[in-house]
Formats: C-alpha cells, structure tokens, sequence
C-alpha cells in the first residue's frame, strides 16, 4: 500500500491531511491511516506537523481514539521531542526559551500518559530551572491524565512550598489550582477522580498560607463541594484570613 504521506512534503500540506483524517467516514479510510501509524518515523512527522498548529489536547484525544493510535509510539515520539526541543532552545543559567512546540508536546502526552510519562510530567512541573510557561503546561497535561489516586497522591506536592520559589513561583501554584478545578470538571465521568481532586484541594486549601492564592480557590472549591462550605478546616482556614464565611452563590 503506498503511504498516505509518501507524495507529501513536511509542510503545510500534512496538517491539511489531519482534516483529511477526521473526514474519513469509509472503513478502508480508516484502515489506511491506521497503518499510517504503524510507522515510528510517520507518527513524529504528523505530530511535529500538528504540534505547529493550534490543535488542542480534547481534537489530539478525539484523532487518536478515532483511529485507535496506540500510546506507546505517540507517547515515544512526543517525550523525543520535548528532550529535543528543551535542549534546542535551553539558554545558560537555567530555563529555556518560549517554545511553542515544546508546549504543546508537554500538553498532548496527556492524551497517552502512563505511569512513566506523568513521572515525567511532574518533573518538568517541579524543575524550578524550567520555564514558567513550559511548567504550567506540564501541570495542565498532569492533571488531565492522572487517574484518581494519582490526583490525590501528587496535586498537594504540586503545590508545595518548594514550587513556589522564585520568580514564577506563585503564578504556577495559581495555575495549579486553576488546572485541577479544570480537571474535576472535565471529569464528569470518573466520580472516583473528582472525590479524590476534592479531598486533595481541601486538605491544601486547609494549610494554605498566600492570603491572594487562598481567596479564589476557596470560592472555587466552594461551588463545588458542598461538605467543604461547612467544614471545620474552612472556618480555621477563613478565620486564619481574618474573613466571614460566604455560601457559594
């Protein structure tokens, strides 16, 4: 069978092809690009096409479930990328440069994380030597691929005192929160997931020291869990603030 690529140069002519692929509507369509995916070289040529457009984690997840692309090669492929592109772009004295390829694969290997790939998703969301935005991406992809234990084990040590040092420090810890009222969002169909993001904000919101970080994640928490409004750790927590507590509107 002759590759769906063999006739195409690694331009702006493969990420017309992604279209092509969510298009398919034939069996045979499918089967071809299935295929496609077989090979180790085609899969890094499409994600590297597709890591220089705009496609989100949800069309990246929605694309490989579609054509049954297994996690190993995109997950291979996407963590060779990251290394190759920190190390492109990393400047002396620590951190790296605004890389939106570099981003965006931190962000799809959510949607083929295993036990080893959220390993190294932590790492990057704790390395203090790498940049702010590549972290907080890193946390983002954390908290979408991580299953129930893995979110109330590892979202508090996200949030730890040690992430706060430096410049970024209390921005990423904002972005923590922000990603993880994200992820029990998302995760209408996992309550065990959502549980376990509940008692992991409550137990950091409890021993929460930053007097702006606390506000809005309180409210946050309270829209949506009711036994944290009236948890005796919130009226410690509010009381430590020197605020009144508000029921969610």
């Amino acid at each position: 069978m002759v590759s769906c690529l063999a006739a195409l140069d690694l331009s702006a002519k493969v990420i017309t092809l992604l279209d092509v692929y969510m298009d398919a509507s034939t069996e045979e369509q499918s089967d071809r690009i299935r295929e496609e995916f077989r090979d180790p070289e085609r899969v890094k040529t499409l994600l590297r096409a597709f890591l220089g457009k705009s496609y989100d984690c949800v069309e990246m997840l929605k694309f490989k479930r579609k054509f049954g692309v297994s996690d190993e090669p995109m997950q291979t492929v996407l963590m060779g990328i990251i290394r190759e592109e920190s190390a492109k772009t990393a400047r002396p004295g620590g951190g790296d440069y605004d890389n939106t390829i570099l981003q965006r694969a931190v962000r799809w290997l959510s949607v083929c994380a295993d036990t080893k790939a959220k390993q190294f998703l932590v790492g990057l969301a704790t390395d203090n030597a790498v940049c702010e935005t590549t972290r907080i991406f890193a946390v983002q992809a954390y908290m979408f691929s991580a299953d129930a234990r893995e979110a109330r084990d590892v979202f508090p040590r996200l949030l730890a005192d040690d992430m706060r040092e430096g410049k970024d420090g209390l921005n990423i810890a904002s972005w923590a929160y922000g990603s993880a009222f994200q992820a029990y969002d998302e995760a209408q169909e996992d309550p065990q997931k959502r549980e376990s993001i509940i008692a992991a904000l409550s137990a950091v919101l409890a021993r929460e020291k930053d007097n702006r970080l606390f506000p809005h994640g309180d409210k946050m928490l309270a829209e949506r869990s009711a036994e944290w409004v009236e948890s005796p750790r919130r009226k410690a927590a509010l009381e430590r603030f020197g605020k009144q507590p508000e029921k969610p509107e």
